[in-house]
């Protein structure tokens, strides 16, 4: 056996006892939650008796956990990752990061949903951001990770444009105005609106949407009734996409902004038995030297019908645009739309708003077990299929240039220190170091591609084609003589064959 591969088994190895030791102790922090439970849930005699039908509740994390043993040996060990995140405390003294989520936000109405339909990634999901090593985060780097998220995006954006940086002193002193916009779609043209006004707080509030106002347009199936063919959805929901980017593009060049941070994002409706539906919009985080939102709303109006021209042979039904420019006036409204602008997918919400309709439950108050079957395959086909396809890179030229989030003018992280945020240093280095390792890629792609063009111009020479004025010789012997395979020899060629010499 080689010394490499000692290496690898021992690092295999390393992995497992690491694994085992992980699953310890998420098993003595369960138990140690279930003392907690215990007092929790006193008053309520049933909790520790098991009851299949209660069981059907996907968000009801506690019950559960309680129960995890009549559940498979995955389902049970995410389980008691659950708990030992949610009452994990740091060496520090501290409370961990989804300690402190869970108390004030509430993170396992999101991640039961998930550990209960076993979609893909939940279990680095579920182990995330607890007991890194030094070599290792831990962290899965994952979008749909509230940990993830706020280190990988929001965290920066947070410390650059919040209420406790300079940007909306300079905005002022620039002469600035900071907007919140919004680029949305419905299928009714009674609802197409173009309103420009003040920020309001309730316009960040979370709404499952009026049935009325039809606030997912995008159907992503042949049908309601038919999730078969969501690829018309698909495309239809990036196309809208573009259209919003597009808009936004038009409008910076037309100088009615000064910059803007864009974010692509959907409002997901489960559907069971049927094909699950999206209002595909973007959340725009902008500012420039018009005071007026309704004038920037009537140019983003403007711009995306036209956009809507362009791309109306494509769509696989008829949208109508809905803009909406709230014009921010402090620095707290600022940190509240950076941080609207840059969430994760509400899975917990979501759920919530499909277990909460009628056929949910039966007229004796039980869940219906067909329904929450179809619950959860609804949530497998949004996680795994629907918002993959949709968000990420497509090979159809007409998609390529779709973006999740963009980030233009004095709103972009640069060394010419024209961006009005207060950019980290930490992520100042961070950002050189991967610009640096772009450009030796890039490097090295044009010096591979060189190369391969170089070796394909060395072609051999060939040898110009000569016609042949002789007469071909058959053998040794003397011109116009031949002998045959029996040693006779033949009769002598003639003079006048083709190509003989004349005289």
């Amino acid at each position: 056996m080689s010394f490499l591969q000692h290496i690898k088994d021992d690092e295999r190895a390393i992995a497992k006892l690491e694994s085992k030791s992980e699953r310890s102790q998420a098993h003595g922090c369960a138990l140690n939650y279930e003392d907690y439970l215990a007092e929790k849930y006193a008053d309520d005699p049933d909790f520790t008796t098991w009851n299949p039908n209660r069981a059907l509740d996907l968000q009801d994390f506690d019950y559960l956990l309680i129960h995890r043993n009549r559940f498979s040996e995955t389902v049970s060990t995410q389980l008691e990752f659950i708990a030992a995140k949610i009452t994990h405390i740091k060496k520090d003294g501290d409370d961990g990061y989804f300690n402190k989520l869970e108390r004030n936000v509430g993170w396992t109405k999101h991640i039961t949903p998930l550990v209960r339909c076993q979609v893909d990634y939940v279990d680095k999901l579920v182990r995330c951001g607890i007991w890194s090593r030094a070599s290792n985060s831990g962290r899965c780097h994952k979008p749909d990770c509230p940990c993830c998220h706020w280190n990988d995006i929001l965290k920066v954006q947070v410390e650059a444009f919040g209420s406790e940086s300079l940007t909306f002193d300079r905005m002022q002193q620039q002469g600035l105005t900071p907007s919140f916009i919004t680029l949305g779609y419905t299928t009714n043209p009674a609802n197409s609106k173009c309103v420009g006004r003040d920020f309001e707080d309730k316009d960040i509030s979370y709404s499952g949407g009026d049935p009325e106002y039809d606030p997912y347009p995008v159907r992503l199936g042949l049908s309601d009734d038919d999730a078969d063919l969501p690829c018309f959805g698909y495309e239809d929901a990036k196309l809208l996409g573009i259209i919003a980017q597009q808009a936004m593009e038009r409008v910076y060049k037309n100088h009615l902004l000064a910059g803007y941070h864009f974010k692509v994002e959907g409002a997901f409706k489960l559907v069971p038995g049927g094909a699950n539906r999206v209002n595909l919009h973007a959340h725009v985080f902008a500012n420039g030297h018009e005071d007026d939102p309704q004038v920037l709303a009537n140019g983003l109006m403007k711009e995306m019908r036209r956009g809507f021209r362009r791309y109306k042979k494509y769509l696989n039904r008829e949208y109508h645009p809905d803009v909406l420019v709230l014009r921010l006036n402090s620095a707290e409204h600022i940190e509240r739309v950076v941080r609207y602008c840059e969430k994760i997918l509400p899975i917990g919400l979501i759920v919530e708003e499909a277990m909460g309709r009628p056929e949910a439950k039966s007229a004796d108050g039980f869940w219906n077990p067909e329904y929450v079957e179809e619950v959860k395959l609804a949530l497998m086909r949004l996680v795994n299929e629907d918002i993959p396809t949709i968000f990420s890179g497509s090979s159809d030229r007409l998609f390529q240039c779709l973006r999740r989030r963009k980030s233009v003018g004095n709103m972009r992280f640069n060394d010419r220190g024209t961006c009005l945020g207060d950019e980290p240093f930490w992520h100042k280095k961070l950002r050189r170091k991967r610009a640096k390792l772009q450009r030796e890629k890039r490097l090295q792609k044009k010096k591979q591609k060189d190369q391969m063009e170089a070796e394909s111009r060395r072609v051999r020479r060939r040898t110009p084609h000569r016609r042949r004025t002789s007469a071909r010789r058959r053998s040794k012997t003397t011109p116009g003589q031949a002998i045959d395979a029996d040693g006779s020899q033949r009769k002598p060629w003639p003079r006048s064959y083709p190509g003989a010499r004349s005289g």
